[in-house]
């Protein structure tokens, strides 16, 4: 089927979104502050023992330690309390409260500095929400927390991996880096990024290499994979700002965009809602089956449920690839107004000093379509041309015309008119879905990655491209 053009919008913003749903999630994940000297043995373990750690006299706790921090309760295997210090080191511990847990298998604790170093295996849980790293630092007097290496997040619809996550809970902002993957669980959305930035008042960046996938997949009862809906969106950022009426993604730096029906690219891709308007400027390029329009500004907006308008000014270019001919049709005008009915390119509407190149209906002795002749035409206040099947029907002009005809292969296979441009190869080749780097914890997220990978094919119509993937 494809992805609906008129749905592009809609899918780019439901992939980013994702991203910014997780980022809420890392906000609950901090140990808040700890008391500088209340800790309580809860109940009696196997020995207490005077001893020294470095020189350091300690008061080691051993064999099922239970201590209480304020209002959390630390269960270890043994515990070292500083008696000179205002440190406290456990192992193999637990520390819970009210629905929280943070385990590792080792923690050192400032009760002065308020600092919570925290190292292998490290996992906080809070209600619905898991953050797995080797290495987790907690600042409990400014509210943040630090994770390292292999960080995994995850709730029941969104899994994210991550070398690193930055946590301010004061300031209700999430930061993390290092080759970040990210994918839900019913919705078919991934992403991957090499850092992002998220807070509680919508606004998401997704930077450096930034790429998101947005499909619904099915399986045919014949057993056949099928893939619709997709969209695959590429940029070196991409920024959403959300409000509770208003939602804007602005992707910058070679930002381009994959669908079955419609490739682009601009300098800056924006999208607005509630309108649904897309925005590519400058140096805006589209591609639609074998059609390629250029123009330095293009505006995509849905007018229902099968029409999508598209407006492209000034001065755009029309490329049309006659395939069974081996032609390309030209057309350029000041600005113009396209049509799509059902995905597909159905009307052109040139406005002020148009020229169309195109090569007329013609057959040999033997039926076969052949392009021995072409006409070039001039209106000075636009044309109408109406496709079918990607072929061009019918033209009709605005007013008089002045028109020429060129035959000779040499002459049509090199002409072209001021402006021409033809360049599939720039268009984002379509891009399998990321992997995981780390060996997975969840494994409802695995059993439906397997699902995706398995109906996540190129889709029937696919622009190929030779150009490499931009994200392994």
């Amino acid at each position: 089927m494809g992805c609906a053009i008129n749905n592009v919008w809609a899918r780019i913003k439901a992939a980013a979104k994702i991203a910014g749903i997780m980022v809420l999630g890392l906000f609950c994940v901090t140990l808040e502050s700890v008391s500088q000297t209340n800790v309580t043995i809860l109940e009696p373990t196997e020995r207490i023992l005077a001893t020294e750690i470095d020189g350091e006299a300690v008061r080691k706790i051993a064999g099922n330690v239970r201590l209480e921090l304020d209002e959390r309760v630390l269960a270890c295997d043994s515990a070292f309390q500083y008696l000179d210090q205002p440190l406290i080191l456990a192992y193999n511990l637990e520390i819970t409260r009210d629905g929280e847990s943070i385990q590792a298998e080792r923690l050192w604790l400032n009760t002065e500095t308020e600092v919570a170093t925290l190292s292998g295996a490290v996992q906080v849980r809070y209600q619905n929400t898991d953050v797995h790293s080797d290495s987790a630092v907690f600042y409990l007097d400014t509210d943040q927390a630090q994770f390292y290496r292999r960080v995994q997040w995850a709730d029941s619809t969104t899994y994210v991996e991550a070398d690193e996550a930055f946590v301010d809970q004061e300031k209700a902002q999430t930061q993390l880096k290092g080759s970040i993957y990210g994918e839900t669980l019913q919705k078919d959305q991934f992403f991957v990024a090499d850092s992002m930035f998220g807070d509680t008042l919508g606004t998401l960046q997704l930077l450096g290499r930034s790429t998101v996938w947005s499909f619904d997949a099915e399986e045919e009862q014949n057993g056949e994979p099928v893939t619709i809906d997709t969209m695959i969106l590429f940029a070196q950022r991409i920024d959403l700002n959300e409000t509770d009426t208003t939602q804007r993604l602005q992707a910058t730096g070679a930002p381009r965009l994959w669908s079955p029906d419609l490739r682009a690219l601009a300098d800056t891709i924006n999208g607005y809602d509630p309108d649904g308007t897309l925005y590519l400027y400058p140096n805006a390029k589209l591609w639609s089956d074998q059609a390629q329009l250029t123009a330095n500004r293009f505006t995509l907006r849905e007018q229902s449920d099968s029409i999508a308008i598209l407006t492209g000014l000034p001065r755009t270019f029309i490329t049309l690839e006659d395939t069974v001919i081996q032609r390309f049709q030209q057309v350029v005008g000041d600005s113009l107004v396209a049509t799509f009915i059902s995905n597909e390119l159905r009307g052109l509407s040139l406005h002020r000093n148009t020229e169309i190149f195109f090569f007329p209906e013609q057959e040999n002795e033997q039926g076969e379509p052949q392009g021995n002749q072409a006409i070039k035409m001039q209106s000075a206040l636009g044309a109408d041309l109406v496709l079918q099947n990607n072929e061009l029907t019918g033209i009709t002009a605005r007013s008089a015309v002045q028109g020429e005809i060129y035959e000779g292969d040499e002459v049509l296979n090199g002409f072209r008119l001021e402006g021409y441009d033809w360049s599939p190869e720039q268009a984002l080749p379509f891009l399998p879905l990321p992997k995981k780097r780390f060996d997975s914890l969840y494994p409802m997220f695995d059993q439906r990655r397997t699902q995706n990978d398995s109906l996540f094919v190129i889709p029937v119509g696919a622009f190929d491209s030779s150009t490499p993937p931009l994200n392994p």
